[in-house]
């Protein structure tokens, strides 16, 4: 077997541990606030800290900054930013950092890129370039289309969720409680995608952030027009003074109406996406079915024989 084979096996079987970690992040998790840290832990010698860290920690940790470092070389400016911004829609931030993703996609661009090199090497021609080059360019975007499908996934659970929760704050706000007590009561709920977003706002605001600065943060996380709509009724209704209960019970209906009409679009669409299957499809084996054993008959009489 040549010797790029076993090269190239060998590459795969070492990124793997590096690849767990990178989107496992490790590094979003392990970071600690120095509010943290207490005089015990500062007086601690700092080689028995080290030591008492995992070995795999110590030995991969060096290399990973180093990727990390190149890998921010690597990528423009632009390119990082937009790949921060699908982290925090596919609702990713705090577990999965930026260097971890970008550490991926220079592992998988050196391990699969590799294979391709060692193969066109192996035996050089076009069409083992073409792959070679194929294979890179998928595996440096091969992240980014995994965040992407995230991404569009969980834009599309905070349109569906968004008017259910609307009915649940319109509840609660005309029961007397405030619009933050309206919010924690849906965080509390949690186990979605809406939960998670109103949850980092209402920390925001108990940080003493204002109220609209931070819902106009929850659309610069997620691009859903409908969660969009909702944050600026909000705050024109705040300006304005109009009662909140008002505004979330109308956007309510609003948006499911909105959702009524989508759903009718869509069955309105389902005729003409059945035209090209069925004509393909479904008509020529009808016509096989139905006509076939006409045409056996006439060629077996002579009649078309």
């Amino acid at each position: 077997m040549p010797i790029y084979i076993y090269l190239s096996a060998l590459g795969i079987i070492g990124s793997i541990p590096l690849l767990i970690w990178a989107f496992g992040g490790v590094l979003a998790q392990r970071r600690v606030s120095a509010s943290t840290l207490t005089p015990t832990t500062v007086r601690t010698d700092l080689r028995d800290t080290v030591l008492a860290r995992p070995a795999t920690e110590r030995l991969l940790d060096p290399l990973v900054e180093r990727l990390a470092g190149f890998s921010r070389r690597l990528a423009p400016s632009g390119a990082r930013r937009s790949l921060d911004l699908k982290i925090q829609q596919a609702g990713f931030a705090g577990r999965v950092s930026l260097d971890s993703v970008l550490v991926a996609k220079t592992a998988l661009l050196a391990v699969f890129g590799g294979l391709g090199t060692l193969t066109w090497l192996a035996g050089p021609s076009v069409a083992r370039l073409v792959l070679a080059l194929l294979l890179g360019t998928l595996a440096w975007f091969a992240p980014d289309l995994i965040l992407y499908g995230r991404a569009v996934e969980r834009q599309r659970r905070l349109g569906e969720e968004l008017p259910e929760v609307l009915d649940q704050m319109t509840v609660t706000v005309e029961a007397g409680l405030a619009f933050e007590a309206a919010l924690a009561r849906v965080v509390q709920e949690g186990g979605t995608a809406l939960s998670e977003e109103f949850g980092r706002a209402l920390q925001d605001i108990r940080l003493g952030v204002p109220r609209e600065r931070a819902l106009m943060r929850v659309i610069e996380r997620n691009n859903s027009r409908d969660l969009k709509h909702f944050v600026l009724a909000l705050s024109q209704a705040d300006r304005l003074g109009v009662p909140l209960a008002n505004v979330l019970r109308v956007l309510a209906d609003e948006m499911r109406e909105q959702r009524r009409t989508l759903a009718q679009e869509k069955a309105m669409k389902v005729p003409a996406k059945l035209v090209f299957p069925v004509v393909l499809c479904v008509l020529p084996a009808l016509f096989v079915a139905i006509l076939g054993p006409a045409f056996v008959r006439l060629f077996h009489d002579g009649i078309l024989g």
